[in-house]
């Protein structure tokens, strides 16, 4: 701003994604590793726990049976685990226990990386990890930027950008984007200082201001028409 470099109020906003450095795997198949690597670990340094090792459910197992099982095998091993004197069963269950306890086991992908999730970079391709949202001036400078999980939408960040814009310095006049950014909420968030100029899904334009044929209904919050 000193420099004068930014001379306008238009800010660009759009987001690009960053893969994660982890394979994706199931949550059931986290829990199956784990408990695997475990056992693993109980028969080579403390043997005689392995003695306490619950009946193991089968490769067609589904989550809720490898969440009881895991919590069988925890509770089961759990004064053994303390007594044997083994750092990395020790920190192996440790990891367990904490997993059991996340309330969003049932979304996370990796043990490493309990915050990515999957994303669409189309409607036909998906990726991995995570997206950068990015507000840039027409200058090509990049004024603010956040970071979440794949599948977060790309419209409620709207809001934010636009204030960490404003704290640069930047007086923020209009907002371009996809169609992905318009909503009531970001109208709102822009008020009547700030111009957004997005383009719209005609199809879905028209069905939330028209009468749509029986058996037909819009969803504004999904954006779609069925």
């Amino acid at each position: 701003m000193d420099k004068g470099l930014i001379k306008s109020g238009t800010i660009i906003v759009d987001s690009t994604h960053t893969s994660a450095s982890v394979r994706a795997k199931s949550p059931t198949q986290i829990l199956r590793d784990m408990s695997k690597q475990l056992r693993k670990e109980i028969y080579k340094n403390a043997f005689d726990l392995s003695e306490k090792f619950p009946e193991k459910p089968s490769l067609e197992a589904g989550l809720e049976e490898e969440i009881a099982y895991t919590k069988n095998l925890l509770k089961a091993l759990e004064e053994g685990i303390a007594a044997c004197g083994s750092g990395k069963i020790q920190e192996l269950a440790r990891e367990m226990k904490e997993l059991l306890e996340d309330e969003k086991i049932r979304d996370i992908r990796s043990k490493d990386d309990k915050d990515a999730r999957f994303g669409h970079k189309t409607p036909t391709s998906t990726f991995y990890g995570y997206k950068n949202h990015l507000a840039m001036t027409e200058e090509r400078l990049i004024a603010g930027i956040s970071v979440t999980h794949g599948g977060a939408p790309d419209g409620q960040e709207l809001p934010g950008l636009i204030e960490k814009v404003q704290e640069t310095g930047i007086e923020v006049t209009e907002v371009i984007g996809d169609m992905a950014y318009v909503s009531d909420d970001n109208l709102e968030a822009c008020g009547e200082g700030i111009t957004l100029i997005a383009r719209t899904n005609t199809a879905l334009a028209a069905a939330a201001n028209g009468k749509l044929e029986e058996g037909f209904c819009y969803n504004k919050d999904a954006g779609n028409a069925r």
